[in-house]
């Protein structure tokens, strides 16, 4: 099985069934939680440093995340 990313939203149905899944509810419930637990915490590199194991692996998600936006961006069409 090929486990490489890939674009899975390819219509306007695609999207209004991303947007109505579980999923969805938990990726947004997870990033709103993650911003209040950092907000107004500095952002300064000895605070990565000093992180957990877990934290460091969940930085490094979301900067694979940011790279995959930068790869992937959206395409301009009607919706």
């Amino acid at each position: 099985k090929d486990s490489r990313p890939r674009k899975r939203i390819n219509s306007p149905a695609d999207l209004e069934t991303f947007t109505q899944s579980k999923l969805c509810q938990q990726l947004l419930s997870f990033a709103a939680e993650l911003a209040e637990s950092v907000r107004g915490k500095p952002i300064v590199p000895e605070r990565l440093e000093k992180a957990s194991p877990l934290v460091r692996g969940m930085v490094g998600i979301l900067d694979q995340l940011e790279q995959w936006i930068r790869e992937f961006p959206p395409l301009d069409q009607p919706m």
